[in-house]
């Protein structure tokens, strides 16, 4: 029998990937079971065709090509390669990720379901045959169909043949601010199915994103608290081709898109879009757009304040833009001067005499987000300034994943507790967040009242020109590449500035070379 060396992928963090050979054709992209130093793995045929430099003896035969396991889109294929490479960690630890042990259990019992069932509808075929093999026939063929088009899709090895409309053009990104970003969210995804395409909608969050497919009626939403018997099939179902709409957080990059018309990310500046633990530490918002240029379909950016290397694309040309660069805060938010009002006495305990008064005048439900400040001390006060009153205490967090409760006021203790003063995007993260509180807390005219004790880094001079030319004159994103190295308990130990221009490759591997074995590189930290 003729031996076909293959290179295979296998789910560890190799920095080579083994050579195996099999008797049979094999494609890239397919499944097969392989012994890897003395342990069994599911692995994926990555290079066909090839000519190892080791002699033939030492290559080892695949156990098996795995037909009960769908064959990995090209497109996935890719996009690994591309986190591998510019994210400097191994195509084996992005593989791990976009397909866990879970996953592949999920199609293997899928698989089987499926079979059980295709043995069932054949004796059942068989049967009537026997008795009323003309009559039945037609009635039978519709049967069979309705059962095919239940059954889990995790056996299409491709896509129905379905073309996408290409121009071969690819469009440029697009950011869109203000509230009005939902709308024009719906009607992407309303075209797009309309074309039989797939979506792919991003949200930095678990709550956040079951509150967005609320928010533009979608059905299909996958995050890590999905169980892998769902994720599995909509995997299945997006691999046939299925023209479905799919609201994730960052793992949702990894699903086998076939047919992607359109992808949308929505609160794009936020950072949770960034994976810190373990690798592959890559930025989904960034490999979305990644994703656009592999599938030639559109990207929407959306936010209601968006980043500064978002807005510096939009300067550059690289991104176009729909809605204001930077909105303004509106009236409906009042900042209190911690400092000016200690001056003048006019603190008590964690209030301002200021917002003392705002709340006193309230005839409604009332919401206090804390930072810092200490649970009972703070329910102590409330309890002596206002005895009668409905006062809720929340966190950040739980403000994002609850909300306020419908309050006609709600009041930040003290902003600056919210994010890290220590960082070079400090200032904008403390904007977005105000941006933040504002399209969850001032819904229906109700007020936002934030005590900080850094006023001036609220005043009309923030602008994303100031902020932007801060970057520029210090060197920092998004005029260079930052790239951070870290010890294996993930505390940084060097920051490094790469020129934009120059080769980032040779850069990142020129740093990844002079550190330790035990160290790694973070990108775009």
């Amino acid at each position: 029998m003729d031996r076909h060396f293959i290179q295979i992928l296998l789910p560890l963090k190799l920095q080579w990937n083994p050579f195996y050979y099999s008797t049979e054709d094999v494609s890239r992209g397919q499944i097969v079971s392989v012994v890897f130093s003395g342990r069994r793995y599911n692995g994926v045929v990555y290079r066909t065709n090839c000519a190892p430099d080791l002699a033939s003896s030492s290559i080892k035969q695949i156990s098996s090509v795995r037909a009960d396991l769908p064959t990995i889109l090209e497109t996935e294929l890719q996009l690994w390669e591309f986190i591998a490479s510019y994210y400097v960690c191994t195509i084996g630890e992005v593989f791990k990720a976009a397909y866990p042990a879970g996953k592949f259990n999920g199609e293997i019992m899928a698989a089987a379901r499926t079979e059980r069932l295709k043995k069932r509808l054949s004796a059942i075929e068989a049967d009537l045959c026997k008795k009323h093999r003309d009559s039945v026939m037609q009635r039978l063929n519709l049967e069979r169909d309705k059962i095919i088009a239940s059954l889990p899709s995790t056996l299409t090895q491709s896509p129905q043949s379905r073309q996408t409309p290409s121009t071969g053009i690819i469009p440029r990104p697009m950011l869109i601010t203000g509230p009005s970003r939902y709308e024009h969210y719906e009607s992407v995804i309303k075209k797009c199915l309309q074309k039989e395409l797939q979506v792919l909608v991003l949200s930095p969050e678990t709550a956040l994103s079951e509150q967005l497919a609320d928010t533009i009626g979608i059905q299909t939403v996958v995050h890590h608290g999905k169980t892998d018997k769902y994720i599995t099939g909509v995997s299945a179902a997006l691999r046939q081709g299925s023209p479905i709409a799919v609201v994730g957080t960052r793992m949702a990059i990894f699903l086998p898109f076939s047919q992607l018309g359109a992808i949308i990310i929505d609160e794009e500046q936020d950072p949770s879009f960034k994976q810190n633990e373990p690798a592959p530490r890559y930025n989904a918002r960034d490999c979305a757009v990644f994703m656009g240029r592999l599938h030639k379909c559109p990207v929407v950016l959306g936010s209601s304040l968006p980043s500064l290397e978002s807005i510096y694309n939009c300067l550059s040309g690289k991104y176009s833009i729909k809605g204001d660069i930077f909105p303004k805060f509106s009236n409906h938010i009042e900042f209190i001067d911690i400092q000016a009002e200690r001056k003048k006495n006019g603190m008590l305990g964690y209030f301002s005499r200021k917002l003392l008064e705002r709340i006193g005048g309230c005839q409604g439900k009332i919401c206090l987000i804390r930072g810092w400040e200490n649970q009972e001390e703070l329910s102590a006060q409330i309890a002596r300034f206002f005895p009668e009153k409905e006062i809720s205490i929340i966190t950040l967090s739980e403000l994002k994943k609850n909300g306020n409760a419908d309050a006609i006021l709600t009041a930040v203790l003290q902003i600056d507790a919210l994010s890290e003063r220590d960082d070079f995007r400090s200032d904008e993260r403390m904007l977005q967040t105000v941006s933040m509180l504002e399209g969850v807390c001032c819904r229906h005219g109700a007020k936002l009242v934030i005590q900080t004790e850094l006023i001036s880094k609220f005043g009309q001079k923030r602008s994303y020109e100031a902020l932007l030319e801060e970057r520029r004159e210090f060197g920092f994103p998004p005029f260079t590449r930052m790239v951070d190295v870290r010890n294996a308990d993930g505390k940084m130990i060097s920051r490094h500035f790469i020129e934009k221009g120059s080769d980032l490759t040779a850069a990142k591997n020129a740093i990844r070379k002079a550190i330790p074995p035990s160290c790694y590189l973070d990108v775009d930290p």
